[in-house]
């Protein structure tokens, strides 16, 4: 019992009730009288006791003789019970007045604190003190104090106190500041790791050392800090610029509406702050409207009407223009198709393959092509088949080794994909060939200029059409056939040969000529493997061309164009290696409008027309020698009397008709003008090597007129190089260099500028569209 009473007051109420049960069994000894007086001496003690307890005093000492006034209370000894009461009544009051004194002095503690707050809080700016509230502090330790809670009021006062001591009424303020900060940091979407590694150390810094430190590096923070805020606010303008403007480009669609209203909150989001929530909204923006570009370019992206290959002979010799010697080649060769298969490996793994040729691709490999030579290969399917095509090779059909490094694309169905092949195995062959140690060069011209020729050892394009309907393959061969002369004018690039310093002149219209030269050497001097071809009728065969041709299955493709290929397309051969890969993709265009006319015609029940063979070798020969600017041989009756055809054509607005090739050339462009709009090329720029050699520049330079073909830039470029040909050959490698950087480069148009292109190209409204 007595340690019972030792641990709290609750247990005294229990003692007494006790004490009450056994006071009366005491008052039949002792007497009714004394024994009350005892029991209320007692009771009073213990009351006494509690309320110096409650005020907070040690009352241990009190509670020893309490527990011995019981005792004396159970033994009925009166006059000890008062004796012992006495002395507690004694130590009471010893007590109560250090109670009282300690109350005073915690008054007058807390009234010299809140008069240091107040000076304190006096000398401190108005933005400081108003973040400590000082006066709600005061009020309340005043509060505390008029309702004797004294001990609260000391404890609210002491804290107040070390607040003011410690953060010199900055604390609060500063405490503020990081939260902010931290609220800021949220919005640092890149750098939000270091900067709040920043803060983490500005929160110990701030735990650990003077205020005014604390304020000095919190002004260095708030400084980054606004620097994170401003770098987040323009990223999110540009997110959300770049979400609108890619909005623009959608020309119509069900959701035009619901992006804009989507791109709109993006921007509100960064008055508000919400940098973060803006930059994704932005992407997410972005992401779906190039989902719907994707979806409007599939619709109108330039799907061919017949598949379509281009081979490219690649002209690979030594930095000093001479061939690289035979055995070494083969080195080189092996190298060049193990980096290159490599390479096509990598690329093809890479996210950004575009999907339609994703879908296609299968293993790329080294193995054996039909000559027995090592070439890269790559599955890839054509229709519902997959087959193994060769895409970077040799040429296997000269009779010693061979400087001539093949690229092949496979059959593509879109013009995209066709470049994107070409691109591709251009920049892969290009890069490897320059990483040889033997400094080799890759020159984009038909004709070594250095060294003799060869027969056979000439560099060419071959364009493949595949065409499924044989009657529409021999319409597209005879129409092909037709303008054999346009083409070859728009493409000679074989000025220079052997070294031979040729004699540059200029024509009455100021423009580079050749008089005595030739612009296709290539063609000239392969004259037994090139030549023209007769027209077929619907239903001739592969035995009916090699009859009319003189040829056998061997040599029946050394023709300017074969329309019984081994892969079973219409070859077009009659075409110089090109100065870059864009004149390549403006001539795949315009033979896919060729055979897409005759596939129209047919559907029309129109008859092709023919040209006689004595027309086109004369034109042909005219114009491997002079190039666009040879004289133009018409025929009146090739499509009737009343009829004008593609040869004689009205093409200026005085009504003039053709004279020279080049002028032909604009009046092939509007017999296909019809195909052109449906193949969707018009509102692109792939026609533009063509438009800048046919009809110029917008702004015409002084020095020099109609035509440009490659083989005049060439020459051009050699008059300014005045006939430093070791600069020349260093001018055409630069050029093959910038090709591989990008398929859209020509120099011809980086020279004279953005071509014109005549009214009648300019695409005009569709059928039901409001005029």
């Amino acid at each position: 019992m007595l340690n019972t009473l030792s641990y709290g007051y609750l247990d005294f109420f229990i003692v007494a009730l006790l004490i009450c049960l056994r006071y009366s069994e005491i008052g039949n000894i002792v007497g009714e009288a004394k024994a009350l007086e005892s029991r209320e001496i007692v009771y009073r003690a213990i009351e006494e006791i509690d309320d110096i307890n409650n005020a907070g005093c040690d009352t241990f000492a009190l509670e020893k003789d309490l527990v011995k006034q019981i005792e004396a209370l159970e033994l009925g000894d009166a006059k000890k019970i008062k004796k012992i009461n006495k002395e507690i009544q004694k130590d009471i009051g010893k007590l109560k007045k250090k109670q009282e004194d300690e109350i005073r002095k915690n008054k007058d503690f807390c009234k010299e604190i809140i008069i240091k707050i107040d000076k304190y809080i006096k000398e401190q700016p108005a933005e400081y003190s108003a973040h400590l509230d000082y006066e709600k502090i005061t009020v309340r330790i005043n509060e505390l104090l008029e309702n004797n809670e004294d001990n609260a009021a000391l404890e609210l006062a002491i804290s107040a106190k070390e607040k003011v001591k410690y953060y010199r009424f900055l604390g609060e303020h500063l405490d503020a500041r990081l939260k902010n900060y931290a609220a800021e940091l949220d919005a640092a979407h890149n750098l939000e790791i270091p900067v709040k590694n920043e803060a983490k150390e500005l929160e110990d810094l701030q735990r650990e050392t003077d205020p005014s430190v604390l304020k000095r590096e919190l002004d260095e923070f708030a400084e980054t800090i606004g620097k994170i805020r401003t770098a987040m606010q323009n990223k999110a303008y540009v997110e959300a610029s770049c979400a609108k403007n890619i909005l623009k480009k959608l020309d119509d669609c069900p959701d035009l509406e619901y992006l804009a209203g989507r791109a709109t909150h993006a921007e509100e989001l960064i008055l508000g702050n919400d940098f973060n929530t803006s930059i994704e909204l932005s992407r997410s923006i972005v992401n779906d409207i190039e989902f719907l570009l994707q979806q409007q370019e599939d619709a109108r992206l330039v799907k061919l009407p017949f598949t379509h290959g281009i081979e490219c002979e690649l002209q690979v010799i030594s930095a000093n223009g001479k061939w690289v010697p035979g055995d070494k080649m083969k080195k080189v060769f092996r190298e060049i198709f193990l980096n290159t298969m490599m390479q096509l490996q990598n690329v093809l793994a890479e996210d950004d393959v575009p999907y339609f040729i994703r879908e296609k691709v299968g293993e790329v490999s080294i193995q054996k092509d039909g000559h027995g030579n090592d070439a890269v290969h790559v599955e890839y399917k054509l229709g519902e088949e997959t087959k193994k095509w060769s895409v970077i090779g040799k040429d296997s059909h000269v009779s010693f080794q061979t400087n001539i490094l093949e690229i092949q694309t496979p059959p593509c169905s879109r013009l995209k994909e066709l470049e994107w092949w070409l691109a591709t195995i251009f920049r892969i062959s290009y890069t490897t060939v320059k990483k040889r140690k033997e400094g080799l060069v890759l020159i984009p011209t038909g004709m070594n200029p250095y060294e003799p020729f060869s027969r056979g050892v000439s560099f060419g394009d071959h364009h493949h059409l595949g065409i499924q309907d044989d009657e529409v393959r021999t319409g597209a061969y005879n129409m092909i056939r037709n303008f054999l002369p346009h083409i070859i004018a728009l493409n000679v690039n074989s000025p220079f040969q052997h070294g031979q310093k040729p004699h540059v002149d200029r024509s009455q219209t100021n423009s580079l000529t050749l008089p005595h030269g030739t612009m296709s050497s290539r063609l000239a001097l392969n004259n037994r493997q090139l030549h023209m071809v007769p027209a077929l009728d619907i239903g001739d065969t592969d035995d009916d061309f090699m009859r009319k041709t003189k040829k056998d299955k061997k040599s029946k493709r050394m023709v300017d164009i074969n329309p019984f290929s081994t892969w079973g397309t219409i070859e077009i051969r009659c075409i110089d290696s090109q100065l870059t890969l864009s004149n390549r993709l403006a001539l795949a265009v315009l033979l896919q409008a060729m055979a897409l006319k005759v596939r129209n015609m047919a559907e029309a029940g129109l008859q092709i027309p023919c040209v006689s063979e004595k027309s086109l070798k004369t034109n042909r020969e005219n114009t491997i020698i002079s190039g666009p600017l040879a004289l133009l041989l018409t025929e009146q009756d090739m499509l009737g009397e009343d009829e004008p055809g593609p040869y004689h054509q009205v093409f200026t607005d005085e009504g003039r008709k053709a004279v020279l090739m080049y002028e032909a050339c604009a009046s092939m462009l509007h017999y296909l003008r019809e195909e052109l709009e449906e193949l969707n090329i018009l509102a692109t720029k792939y026609l533009h090597p063509v438009l800048i050699q046919i009809f110029g520049s917008k702004e015409q330079r002084a020095d020099f007129w109609l035509p440009l073909s490659p083989a005049q830039y060439q020459m051009l470029k050699y008059t300014e190089f005045e006939g430093d040909m070791k600069e020349f050959r260093k001018f055409l490698d630069e050029i093959s260099q910038k090709c591989a950087d990008s398929p859209n480069y020509n120099p011809i148009i980086e020279l004279m500028g953005e071509p014109v292109v005549p009214d009648f190209l300019v695409e005009g409204p569709k059928e039901g569209d409001d005029c």
